[in-house]
């Protein structure tokens, strides 16, 4: 693992990412640069193209499917179900040399647009599962995500507990 430091230019990264390069290894990016709290691709750095143009090697894409179901941001428990993973090569060491920073932008982009909760549904049931992802205490912490009651409008009213999640305005009660 390679440390970051996030939303400032970090020249030791770069250097150190260019040593791993020079010996032959893997270098994995999070172009995202963070987890979504949705499971819908958020806006990639631009600085990732021009990565890419300069190093000048085959880039694989990883896209997961049911990750953001089996781990969601806002819960302290891992679920069980599905988790597919698909392996891509992007570009080439040719492509690289040939496209511009914005065609490898717009391919990238293309490339890693994902939402994973309909993406992970149509998945499994390809593929014959059930479209189930099990676990405990589901809807803790769930208001960290759901911040609005849709009985009531309330903001801020929401409460978790075990798989309850409770409007403390208009007490809607619903089992996640």
């Amino acid at each position: 693992g390679i440390p970051k430091t996030k939303n400032i230019s970090d020249s030791s990264t770069i250097r150190a990412m260019l040593a791993v390069r020079k010996h032959g290894g893997i270098i994995g990016l999070y172009p995202e640069g963070n987890r979504n709290w949705d499971g819908v691709t958020g806006p990639l750095f631009p600085a990732t193209a021009k990565l890419i143009k300069k190093f000048r090697i085959p880039v694989l894409t990883v896209l997961s499917t049911g990750n953001k179901l089996i781990q969601p941001r806002w819960s302290r428990h891992a679920r069980s179900g599905p988790l597919f993973i698909d392996f891509r090569l992007l570009f080439s060491e040719a492509d690289c040399e040939t496209l511009s920073e914005q065609e490898i932008a717009a391919r990238l982009e293309q490339a890693l647009a994902h939402d994973d909760h309909p993406a992970a549904e149509a998945r499994t049931t390809a593929a014959g599962l059930p479209f189930r992802y099990r676990g405990k205490r589901l809807a803790e912490r769930l208001e960290r995500f759901l911040f609005q009651c849709v009985g009531c409008g309330g903001v801020d009213t929401l409460s978790s507990l075990d798989d309850r999640l409770t409007c403390a305005r208009c007490g809607l009660s619903v089992r996640y």
